[in-house]
């Protein structure tokens, strides 16, 4: 029988893994098609990380900035500004 404490946290890290896992794939896919000489990255500074490790190297040496701020919640008016 399993216990009760510890599976939430497990549980959250596992989801996490995934997803960055995702994310990186479908980032690899895009840069692709698109056949982008370049490319920004802007996400938090520990999933940024996350994501970069699961890149392929093509892709990854194709990353000229990466933004590790929160845009979210920031009037679309600046976004660009964090970009240059």
């Amino acid at each position: 029988m399993a216990k009760g404490y510890g599976e939430p946290h497990h549980l959250e890290s596992e989801i996490r893994k995934k997803l960055t896992k995702m994310i990186a794939m479908d980032i690899n896919v895009l840069i692709r098609k698109e056949e982008c000489k370049d490319w920004y990255l802007a996400a938090g500074e520990k999933i940024g990380k996350e994501i970069i490790k699961k890149l392929e190297p093509d892709v990854k040496s194709k990353l000229d900035k990466i933004v590790t701020v929160d845009l979210t919640n920031i009037p679309k008016s600046e976004i660009l500004g964090h970009f240059k």
